[in-house]
């Protein structure tokens, strides 16, 4: 085909046309001009369509979901679709070896333009008042909420690694739920890696049950006069937010990012919203969750309670250790960590009665009261499970 109708592919946000428009208008061309490569990758993101769907309550009650209609597809929703298959093509092309292809290079087309560096860096430079943020790294949330998928993280943290304001390292680990409806939920979360904290934007206005004295927890040490709301709500309110209207059972796929390992899992919505949410509350700045930091730092995805009981007990023995190297008091037992989840119990129970005033459906409650059982069976049978561990340690006692 000719170069004229090769460079009429394509679209951006300021487009007279939709993205859907766009694409059946640039089908019609690669039609008439033969173009069959343009022509299958165009037909490949309309076949996508029919996996979009909306949820949906039958007149039995019975909650599923049906395809949607022309007319409620967004520009967003395409959007996703070209993003996965751009990032299922990288995929191929890496094992192959190769750089690019005419099928990549059309569908990136569609995609709307990344900032650049440059560009990047004169809007930090106009916008962010660095003064705000306890740490400098804290700033690269409202950084990201500003530029979302037209930005590279890595060009983000680079303005602070040529010395602009901090040279801090983060801990990057990013969740996606694949849920009912093929709609997709990403979370990217930054972990300063020097407190182990989340490092997210001040949020103006809060929602009302995020505010400290609101089903607080009876045990918490802070005031509202000087921590107006709870930072263990504060951390959960996108995914309180994300998974409202998604049910406990509801079956999803997550795939977890992390620097040491990448996990694809099909599982239950409460499952999947726990391993994230166990993150989420021990990295929240809660002074009860903050002996859980050691456990955030090397997270570990969807653990099963066997692997979080060893991990917790090997994190409170060495956390003796260097108390006991420290000159302080330390504990050879593990009384301190009954103690330790004893109250975590309470935090669970009273962040369960804000949520359930925030959501309509059970997803994110069950999830927390699915990591409250596993406080309280380590509470009850840690004793019990280390014995059945004890086999493995017998060249210690040789």
């Amino acid at each position: 085909m000719d170069t004229d109708s090769r460079q009429a592919y394509g679209w951006q946000s300021d487009c007279p046309l939709s993205l859907h428009d766009k694409i059946r208008d640039d089908l019609k061309l690669a039609l008439r001009s033969k173009d069959e490569s343009s022509r299958d990758t165009l037909r490949q993101i309309l076949s996508e369509f029919p996996n979009l769907t909306v949820p949906i309550v039958l007149e039995s009650g019975k909650k599923t979901t049906r395809v949607k209609k022309p007319d409620e597809i967004t520009d967003d929703d395409i959007l996703d679709i070209i993003r996965k298959l751009v990032k299922s093509e990288k995929t191929v092309l890496q094992y192959q070896d190769a750089e690019s292809s005419v099928y990549l290079e059309l569908l990136e087309k569609y995609l709307p333009r990344m900032a650049s560096e440059n560009e990047i860096n004169a809007w930090i430079e106009a916008n962010i008042d660095f003064s705000q943020f306890k740490s400098a790294m804290q700033a690269m949330g409202p950084i990201m909420k500003h530029f979302g998928k037209l930005a590279d993280g890595n060009l983000v943290k680079n303005y602070f690694n040529q010395g602009n304001g901090s040279d801090l390292e983060t801990i990057d680990i990013e969740y996606r739920f694949r849920l009912p409806d093929n709609k997709e939920e990403a979370f990217q979360l930054q972990l300063d890696s020097q407190t182990i904290e989340l490092i997210s934007p001040r949020d103006n206005h809060p929602p009302d049950w995020t505010r400290l004295e609101f089903h607080q927890c009876p045990n918490c040490p802070l005031s509202s006069d000087t921590d107006p709301f709870c930072p263990a709500a504060i951390s959960l309110v996108d995914l309180v937010r994300s998974f409202d209207g998604l049910s406990s059972f509801d079956e999803i796929v997550v795939e977890i990012f992390t620097s040491e390992r990448h996990l694809i899992q099909p599982t239950s919505a409460q499952q999947g919203i726990s391993s994230l949410m166990g993150l989420l509350i021990a990295a929240s700045g809660c002074p009860r969750s903050a002996y859980f930091k050691p456990m955030a730092r090397f997270h570990l995805p969807m653990s099963q309670p066997e692997e979080t009981m060893y991990r917790a007990t090997t994190m409170y023995l060495l956390a003796q250790f260097y108390r006991k190297q420290a000159s302080q008091d330390y504990e050879m037992g593990l009384e301190g960590l009954a103690s330790i989840y004893r109250n975590m119990q309470i935090v669970n129970n009273y962040l369960a009665d804000r949520i359930r005033a925030a959501s309509e459906t059970d997803s994110s409650v069950n999830a927390l009261i699915l990591l409250d059982m596993h406080a309280k069976t380590l509470t009850y049978v840690i004793e019990d499970y280390l014995e059945e561990l004890r086999g493995m340690f017998s060249a210690y006692f040789n």
